[in-house]
């Protein structure tokens, strides 16, 4: 089992023996039959008890002169989303409004139980955001002992260059270490002021200490050492058309869909067969999940000829059934496999019976890593050079802009601004030279 990131909680889970356990540190604590009332009474004491400390350690320190046997302050604070995930553990806890007595590390404590609850999707899963807060909760920790009202410009800036001259182990043994890209590093240093902005809603710390971080300027392009990230650009459709041979149908036909519509690789792999409105001559298709859900955003693509042509099969399943089902697509690999083989099963292989239940059970559709790693894998292993799914969505925006301007790119993509389409759609050299030709 993998660390558990900063801020998150233990979670239960069922060993094969039908038993529920929860595992601290290195610790397994066994709380019963698994589903019982006991073991949902015994996993709640355990995280009341890690509550307890967090809420014990995130508490600001006494004034001095105080007694040992006398609450700090005289009332509680304002109830926030941070305290009511503590409150629940320890009712009555008193702490004061004031904020000088908070420490750096106090207030990550705090945000990062905020953020455990606020940043997940409607499945009640924890989305990507909460990984940027968590990585600029590490970046803060040199400064963990500072009070939170004294952390300035000049620490801030300290932090910035900590991250830029920082040594992390290299990928492969023999590799050079790692450092931080100039753009994850603003995007750790926004984050960090954010965390303080959000400290002073909560009544943590002073005003003053938001407004001394926004003037410090971020790294900029050529005036640091800190390596430049490499810009996400269009995957051409002749490296596209090598890789769609190696690939299972399923994944293939998940490429095209996304190459014909412009998707995002998590649209295409959640797609559900009832979400594509098929009573008008194009076709219309309204995720109900989508990148900018939470911003109350509607997101309609249009399916062209191409896409229906693919699509169509795969909308013969249910109204609530997903289009791509990764057990469906496994089966049928495994089922060309043994079509392919050579030599004769042996009279052991034969007899075997499948398990009634195996370990891991088959998913009900791809996930953007899953597919990610299926076109990884055809690529290394046919000598194709490699590229990424989320590129796909590059080539769509770029051959729109090539045939009709920014403005198809827009619509094509289903930005609201035209800035944010640049990032994706590329003016080719091809158009340059038509465009020179023709102005020039």
């Amino acid at each position: 089992m993998g660390r558990l990131p900063v801020g998150a909680l233990p979670r239960m889970r069922r060993h094969p023996s039908g038993q529920a356990r929860v595992r601290i540190g290195r610790q397994e604590h066994w709380l019963g039959r698994y589903g019982s009332p006991e073991a949902q009474r015994r996993y709640d004491a355990i995280i009341k008890g890690i509550l307890d400390q967090r809420n014990a350690w995130a508490a600001p320190p006494a004034e001095p002169g105080a007694s040992e046997s006398e609450p700090a302050d005289a009332g509680p604070m304002a109830d926030t989303p941070a305290q009511s995930v503590a409150a629940s553990a320890a009712e009555g806890v008193e702490a004061p409004t004031e904020a000088a007595g908070f420490s750096v590390a106090q207030v990550c404590s705090r945000f990062l139980l905020y953020a455990d609850k606020e940043y997940r999707d409607a499945d009640g899963k924890p989305t990507s955001t909460i990984g940027n807060y968590r990585m600029a909760v590490r970046a803060v920790r040199a400064y963990d002992d500072v009070s939170a009202n004294a952390f300035n410009a000049a620490l801030f800036r300290d932090m910035i260059q900590r991250l830029v001259d920082e040594r992390r182990p290299p990928r492969h043994e023999d590799g050079p270490p790692q450092r931080w890209p100039r753009q994850t590093i603003n995007r750790i240093a926004k984050s960090v002021r954010f965390i303080f902005r959000w400290a002073v809603t909560e009544e943590l710390v002073s005003p003053d200490v938001p407004a001394k971080l926004e003037p410090v300027k971020l790294l900029a392009r050529n005036r640091t050492t800190a390596p430049e990230r490499k810009k996400v650009r269009y995957v051409p459709d002749e490296q596209i058309d090598r890789t769609l041979p190696h690939l299972p149908k399923m994944i293939a036909d998940m490429i095209l869909v996304q190459r014909y519509t412009g998707c995002r690789p998590g649209e295409v792999c959640a797609m559900i067969c009832g979400e594509v409105d098929r009573s008008g001559e194009t076709w219309v298709w309204r995720p109900d999940r989508h990148k900018n859900g939470w911003r109350e955003q509607e997101r309609e693509i249009a399916v062209g000829p191409r896409a229906r042509r693919i699509l169509e099969p795969y909308l013969q399943r249910g109204e609530k059934e997903y289009c791509f089902i990764a057990s469906e697509s496994e089966a049928a690999r495994n089922d060309e496999r043994r079509a392919e083989r050579k030599s004769p099963m042996t009279p052991s292989q034969s007899a075997r019976r499948r398990r009634a239940a195996a370990r891991k059970r088959p998913r009900t559709h791809y996930n953007p890593d899953a597919y990610r790693r299926a076109i990884a894998r055809a690529c290394e292993k046919h000598g194709i050079p490699h590229w990424y799914p989320n590129r796909i969505r590059h080539t769509a925006a770029t051959e729109a802009r090539s045939k009709a301007g920014i403005d198809a790119a827009q619509a094509r993509l289903g930005h609201k601004s035209a800035k944010t389409t640049e990032i994706y759609a590329e003016l080719t050299l091809e158009r340059r030279v038509e465009i020179a030709e023709m102005c020039g």
